[in-house]
């Protein structure tokens, strides 16, 4: 569900920033991907994933969008011309779609097993 919560018609937000000290452990896989003049560059169109893997999904695009991994539904905004990192754990098995919303564009599928 993505509907956005209200009170009183307003939109109820809230963000919290948490630092924890020391060092962050490795992902178990990373996958990057590069998203420049409406195409999609990653090394495997379909990337196979161990159940219970740490995934960085590593994304570089030209344009705004959003990165979306459907199934976990868990995604990052990545400006244009910037970098970001999703990382998740594959707890669940099964094929998925990472999609950059906005444009509609596939960028790969997950099989996690």
């Amino acid at each position: 569900d993505h509907s956005d919560y209200t009170m009183n018609g307003e939109i109820i937000g809230a963000s919290a920033m948490v630092e924890i000290e020391g060092e962050v452990a490795p992902a178990d896989v990373t996958i990057e991907i590069d998203f420049a003049g409406g195409d999609v560059s990653v090394d495997d169109r379909r990337a196979d994933v161990p159940l219970g893997s740490v995934v960085d999904l590593v994304v570089t695009s030209d344009v705004a969008d959003e990165l979306h991994v459907h199934g976990y539904d868990v995604r990052v905004d990545v400006a244009a011309g910037s970098t970001e990192t999703l990382r998740f754990t594959a707890d669940i098995p099964g094929i998925f779609e990472v999609e950059f919303e906005e444009s509609g564009t596939p960028a790969l599928d997950l099989q996690v097993s």
